[in-house]
């Protein structure tokens, strides 16, 4: 368990010292690419890569951070066939979407796919049919 716990902090401090850093970073280099080739287009293809490339993980880290609350509060308690929130290859979005499509959502689960769903029209059944392994 130490182990893990020197692990998680050492990732931390490593995205707290060079997050920022490289996330301004990353913004002026695509910038200098976009007008080294005039087209703009570069740019915002680029941006948009990288900003749905971090939503990703970001959502795959939610789903193992907040695991135990998802799994109590979205998901109805007698569920078959249910998909547990936690495994770190899997988004909430996708978990969502399965359990959504398996009608297996409580209300908070309901409420997290409408948002998701209001943000982006079917994302929770784009979520669900995505293939989400990393490796």
């Amino acid at each position: 368990m130490l182990k893990s716990l020197i692990l998680m902090i050492a990732a931390r401090l490593l995205m707290i010292t060079f997050g920022a850093f490289a996330f301004i970073y990353t913004h002026f280099k695509f910038a200098a690419r976009a007008i080294r080739k005039r087209d703009y287009k570069v740019f915002t293809s680029k941006m948009a890569w990288y900003y749905h490339e971090i939503a990703f993980a970001d959502d795959q880290k939610g789903n193992v951070l907040c695991q135990d609350v998802f799994n109590d509060w979205f998901i109805k308690r007698q569920s078959k066939m249910r998909l547990d929130y936690g495994r770190p290859d899997h988004t909430v979005s996708h978990v969502t979407g399965v359990n959504e499509y398996r009608e297996n959502l409580a209300f908070w689960g309901r409420l997290l796919a409408g948002i998701l769903n209001a943000i982006d029209p079917k994302h929770t059944e784009k979520a669900m049919t995505n293939e989400q392994y990393n490796g």
